[in-house]
């Protein structure tokens, strides 16, 4: 167990130490001398050590913000695109002659908690992290954190001086936290298929309308080797794939390698991007690599938490529309649906009118269409209201009218919504006040995150960023 430093002067004497670590780093910068380069940002073309620096910097920043988890989610962060949109800030500080000082770098180092023990920075924590879970050297760590001040003294520069004025703070207030009673009643468009007639021709004018509908994106076919990763030596799975790799890469074929490793080659059926993969299942790292494959890249290896696979294209199917004759069944099932909801459409209008004009209430509605009452208590802009999913026109729907008057039809998933709020509860004061600062705050960085959106934008598109394939 690291022992925590406790005395100041301890304290002092480790900080003054970081400090010349990082002047004695300075002095001794490298100089780079490949002409490769990987992309080119504000005209300055990147070379393969500062890309890997960067990818570096936002995988350990990943490491810090998941922790245990990130294994799971890495491949949905794209850190390649973090890493060029790192370079893009990084090369626009520059410009702007943006730096920070090694005082700077020493105090955000110093103050991360998991350097740190008793309250105090430790040398032999700083040291065995950075080793062991960042996998990197203090020199490239600690450049790293200074390019990070400069980000983020880049951000500031562009998004200072934001302040939200009372009326706005208390109007954002109320639309998030007012609360209401409703009733509805759900005409479900299911219901009416049962009533939808059409003719031949009217299915076929309905497809050449509706074209868009059955398009077929790209497809893909694969061949594939699986090696299952085994608990008792986890890395012989990794090994052995790559081992196939480099083969496969050396003039191998993919057949002699699953007969000399006894490994069964499978293949799946055509699938598209966002469909599961047949034979192996929902896997956003398979579709990825499948789809990045090409005639002149036709290998590649996918890892996943209980298997590798080695992937071979085998096929790739180009988007188009289908004729009608081909998928005449799937047309019929788009008509059919698209009719009923014009009749659920046109009966919640009806019903609508007839709530309007006080002739009915939502209650003798719902016992017309034999159609069950849901009533629901304090529904805000944001809840998930069961049957309706997470629809903003529903909920917003529920503080458009008066107490007891009916809202418009509303359109959800399954059909179309009469909604009657029957208690409307507004903010309570009390408690408006007691969190206005903290709501304040919110809304300031939700403000200053939309600003950097707009800014970034911005400045990526001056930075005129390439990347060169390999």
């Amino acid at each position: 167990m690291i022992k925590p430093l406790r005395k100041k002067m301890v304290v002092k004497i480790t900080m003054w130490i970081l400090l010349v670590t990082f002047v004695l780093w300075g002095a001794a910068s490298v100089t780079m001398t490949s002409r490769n380069y990987m992309g080119v940002v504000f005209g300055r073309k990147i070379s393969p050590q500062e890309y890997n620096r960067s990818y570096t910097a936002v995988l350990n920043r990943a490491k810090i913000m998941y922790g245990d988890n990130l294994s799971k989610i890495q491949n949905f962060l794209n850190l390649d695109q973090q890493a060029w949109d790192r370079l893009v800030l990084l090369q626009y500080a520059k410009k702007k002659h943006i730096r920070a000082g090694n005082q700077e770098v020493v105090a955000r180092i110093s103050q991360m908690p998991f350097f740190q023990s008793g309250g105090a920075f430790d040398q032999r924590a700083y040291s065995y992290i950075l080793q062991n879970v960042f996998l990197t050297n203090a020199h490239d760590f600690e450049e790293a954190t200074r390019e990070d001040i400069i980000i983020s003294k880049s951000l500031d520069s562009a998004v200072k001086d934001i302040d939200v004025p009372d009326q706005d703070i208390a109007e954002a207030y109320r639309l998030k936290n007012e609360k209401a009673d409703i009733s509805y009643v759900l005409i479900d468009a299911e219901s009416f298929k049962k009533d939808v007639a059409y003719d031949e021709k009217e299915l076929e004018t309905f497809y050449n309308a509706h074209k868009d509908m059955f398009f077929t994106p790209e497809r893909i076919t694969i061949y594939y080797i699986k090696i299952p990763v085994d608990e008792k030596q986890p890395d012989a799975a990794k090994k052995l794939a790559f081992d196939i790799n480099d083969s496969i890469n050396l003039g191998d074929s993919f057949e002699s390698l699953a007969q000399k490793y006894n490994l069964k080659i499978e293949q799946t059926g055509a699938f598209s991007f966002t469909e599961p993969v047949p034979g192996v299942g929902l896997s956003y790292p398979f579709s990825i690599a499948a789809f990045a494959l090409t005639d002149d890249k036709s290998v590649d290896i996918v890892e996943e938490k209980d298997a590798f696979y080695v992937i071979k294209l085998k096929e790739k199917i180009k988007p188009y529309t289908p004729p009608l004759e081909e998928i005449k069944e799937r047309v019929r099932n788009a008509l059919v649906a698209y009719k009923a909801d014009e009749l659920a459409k046109a009966v919640a209008n009806n019903a609508f009118e007839i709530l309007k004009s006080n002739k009915e209430t939502i209650e003798a509605i719902a016992k017309q269409l034999n159609a069950p009452l849901n009533n629901l208590k304090d529904i805000t802009r944001e809840s998930y209201v069961n049957g309706v999913g997470l629809n903003k026109e529903f909920n917003s729907a529920c503080f458009s009218v008066e107490e007891k008057e009916t809202a418009f039809p509303v359109k959800t998933e399954k059909g179309y919504c009469l909604i009657r709020p029957d208690t409307l509860k507004g903010v309570d004061k009390a408690a408006f006040e007691k969190e206005k600062e903290d709501f304040k705050k919110q809304l300031i960085s939700e403000k200053r995150s939309k600003m950097f959106e707009e800014w970034f934008a911005k400045i990526k598109k001056q930075a005129n960023l390439t990347i060169v394939k390999p």
